[in-house]
Formats: C-alpha cells, sequence, structure tokens
C-alpha cells in the first residue's frame, strides 16, 4: 500500500522553519506606543490640572506681601510661589534662583496675626503656568510651612531688588500645598514598556533559534 505524505503549504512551512510569526513584533511595537501615550497623557493632564488650580491661588502682584487667610480645614502644609509674568525679561537675581535647581533656597518670611514669624522650608512644589484676572502669571515655588487656621503675611524682603520696581516680577502667591499625584499611570506605562521590550526579545530569539535549527536540517 502506497502511504500518504501529510502536504505542507508554503505559509506553514515557513512558520516551521522562522518560528513565531512577525505579528509579535507588531504587538510589541504597540505596547511601547500605548505606554508612550499613557505616559504622555498623564503628565499633560496632571499638568493641565495644576495649571488651571493655580488660578485660584491667593496672590499680590504688587508690593512684595500678600496676607491670606488659612481656613478651617485648609491647616497643613502651605506652598509658596514667586510669579512672575511671562515674556518680561528676567532680573539677574530671579534668573539666579531659577538656575539653582529644586529645592530652591527659601525666599520669603511668612508672619502670624501675632507677628510671630513661622518657620519656612525650601520649596518643593511645581511650577505653574496660568491666566489670572489680571494676566499670564509663571510660579516658582520658593517655600513651605506647616500653617493652621489663621491669617498670615507673607513678605518678599528686599522686593525692590528682586521687582526692579515691579517691572520684571509679578508677585507672591499662597496655596495649599497639592497633594501628590497617583502613581499607578507610572507604573502601568513601565510596565507596558517592559512588557513589549520581553516580548520583543522572546521573538527574536525564538525565531533565530528556529531558523539556526532550519539551516541545521533539523
Amino acid at each position: 500500500m502506497t502511504s500518504v505524505q501529510p502536504v505542507v503549504g508554503p505559509a506553514e512551512d515557513l512558520f516551521l522553519r522562522l518560528g513565531p510569526s512577525r505579528r509579535w513584533y507588531v504587538m510589541a511595537i504597540a505596547l511601547w506606543v500605548g505606554a508612550f501615550v499613557l505616559l504622555f497623557a498623564y503628565g499633560y493632564g496632571e499638568k493641565t490640572r495644576l495649571d488651571d488650580a493655580a488660578a485660584g491661588f491667593a496672590r499680590a502682584d504688587q508690593g512684595g506681601e500678600l496676607e491670606f487667610r488659612v481656613a478651617a480645614g485648609q491647616g497643613g502644609t502651605w506652598a509658596f510661589w514667586l510669579e512672575t509674568e511671562p515674556g518680561t525679561e528676567r532680573l539677574p537675581l530671579v534668573q539666579t534662583m531659577l538656575d539653582q535647581g529644586e529645592p530652591r533656597p527659601v525666599l520669603v518670611t511668612v508672619t502670624d496675626e501675632r507677628g510671630t514669624e513661622v518657620p519656612v522650608e525650601p520649596g518643593t512644589a511645581f511650577e505653574h503656568r496660568t491666566a489670572t484676572d489680571t494676566g499670564w502669571r509663571e510660579g516658582w515655588a520658593v517655600g513651605e510651612a506647616e500653617l493652621s487656621p489663621g491669617a498670615y503675611r507673607l513678605t518678599l524682603p528686599e522686593y525692590d531688588d528682586w521687582s526692579d520696581g515691579g517691572d520684571s516680577l509679578a508677585g507672591l502667591a499662597a496655596a495649599p500645598a497639592p497633594a501628590g499625584q497617583p502613581l499607578w499611570p507610572l507604573a502601568a506605562a513601565a510596565g507596558g514598556a517592559l512588557l513589549g521590550l520581553l516580548t520583543a526579545l522572546v521573538t527574536v530569539r525564538r525565531r533565530t533559534r528556529a531558523t539556526e535549527r532550519a539551516a541545521a536540517g533539523q
């Protein structure tokens, strides 16, 4: 009796010789792209949210002093910002502060309604760019303090040296320090990128071994 040999088509033979489909490369690229899109969307969304929140800060546009009140339920860490008008030429003192990086040195003093000075720590809060009733403002954190409900005065010493008479410096702003950002989008983006890398590496390895076996006649 004549035996019947199974017929293997060109596509199946090619797959057997070369290992996993190249579609796995497409999946790896899709995972990388997805991780990048998630990271970009997260960063853009957080920046937009914080800039929008900055529009509601207590602020003084001129004079180097800001009087503000911590309402009941707002006690805790407060942050203080030095604000300038976008597009204006920055004074050397302001540029030197920005060049120092973070955390920046404490540049402001805070006193309560009895005139007692409150300890201020270096500022680590976010930078912002926001529209206010008096125009656009860019802000840089210059201090943080633990405040309980009550009235306070925020002061920038030697204001004239910083503001050049008000031409370059817009003023000061104060608000509760922002809550910590959620980390799950960063973890998800890192996980997606790592999974994409592993998918690509495993596919390359298996296709290489399949090709080597085919070349050896196995």
